[in-house]
């Protein structure tokens, strides 16, 4: 390739692809079977790849080799190399891949066990990868599925509350006639798109109202920022709050970011602990959380709940154990299992919503404990 040559767009954004990966055979697979590469599409020469890519020649060379190999790309003598089309070969049958980001092992298991008896029950076995609310790993595990064209995918959105930054690989899923759905939450651009959630407002609302009929009134909220199920919480704070009568109180309210959660967290309540406040209970973002904020507490001096009660979210092992058990709410996570997996089946088969019979909202329940009353009632 002539270094003048122009790149075109498309090649400037596989370059910018390619820098975000660690193995070139990976890459030129990976846009061979997603689709970006079409078959009977000719590939570049060897050497004006490694120019463009900034690989050896010899690295550009073992990887189609390689790829010829796999019968991803055939050779014609003093032609070159093309796409074949043996991507649409699938490398897996009856697969749906899963985009999961943790969370309480006794929690997600009850999820995932209920998706996979139902999946299983319909011929689909299931992939599992996590992507640890990274969007970055969730573009890379998307592309996997891609290129193993699975039947259906479904996910659970990294940094929810942020703008989704790989759209590119969700419009590859349609361009592939692949489905996906989302569980628990999605991104802004995305509210359209099928889903199954828990109602995380009333979550919020329910806790924070409890709190409210125990006496206090200087409620803090601590909830995740960059997570739509945390806004949804702090949505249902500021509601109970409102309906009894309680001012909302900007300075009440700690926001923090996935990597940044315990540290922040308890810097922002030593300052409002310190101050004239008069903190008496906190909402938390989820059960660890609560855990970790009542280990604050005690450190500092406080009784819980005699001082100040505190509340999680999500009902996990870690709010039944300890010498306190954390009040909280339950969430129907098999339930959601069951109803994702139905879901993602529909649109399979290719049933309209409006003839869908998947429940999509889910309701939690208020589980109380002595983390908030002197005895669970």
């Amino acid at each position: 390739m002539n270094d003048n040559k122009r790149i075109t767009r498309e090649e400037k954004k596989r370059i910018l692809l390619w820098r975000r990966q660690n193995d070139f055979t990976d890459f030129l697979r990976g846009e061979i079977m997603s689709g970006a590469i079409l078959p009977g599409e000719k590939l570049m020469p060897a050497g004006e790849m490694a120019r463009l890519y900034h690989v050896s020649i010899l690295k550009v060379n073992n990887t189609l080799s390689t790829l010829k190999k796999e019968k991803l790309i055939v050779s014609f003598p003093k032609k070159g190399y093309f796409v074949s089309g043996y991507r649409y070969k699938r490398v897996s049958e009856h697969i749906i891949g899963v985009v999961s980001n943790g969370g309480p092992l006794d929690t997600i298991r009850l999820m995932y066990d209920s998706m996979e008896s139902v999946l299983n029950s319909q011929g689909y076995d299931m992939q599992v990868k996590n992507a640890g609310n990274s969007q970055a790993k969730e573009e890379k595990i998307l592309r996997s599925f891609l290129a193993a064209h699975v039947d259906g995918v479904i996910i659970e959105p990294s940094s929810s509350q942020m703008l989704c930054r790989h759209m590119e690989v969700y419009r590859r899923l349609e361009q592939q006639k692949i489905p996906y759905i989302f569980v628990y939450g999605t991104y802004p651009q995305m509210i359209e798109k099928p889903r199954v959630s828990i109602n995380d407002f009333k979550g919020g609302y329910l806790l924070t109202r409890h709190l409210i009929a125990t006496g206090r009134s200087n409620i803090v909220g601590v909830f995740k920022s960059d997570d739509s199920r945390g806004t949804e919480r702090h949505r249902g704070y500021v509601s109970a709050l409102q309906e009894a009568g309680l001012p909302y109180r900007p300075e009440l309210v700690v926001w923090y970011q996935t990597e940044e959660k315990n540290r922040k967290a308890q810097v922002v309540l030593d300052n409002l602990l310190g101050s004239d406040q008069g903190v008496d209970g906190i909402v938390c973002n989820d059960d660890n959380m609560a855990r970790s904020v009542m280990y604050f507490l005690f450190s500092r001096g406080y009784q819980v709940p005699d001082d100040i009660g505190v509340v999680g979210y999500g009902n996990s092992v870690s709010a039944e154990t300890g010498e306190l058990g954390i009040t909280t709410v339950a969430q129907p996570n098999a339930l959601l299992g069951e109803m994702a997996s139905r879901l993602i089946l529909e649109k399979i088969e290719g049933v309209e919503d409006s003839f869908s019979t998947v429940q999509r909202t889910l309701e939690p329940e208020l589980v109380i404990r002595s983390s908030s009353v002197s005895s669970a009632v």
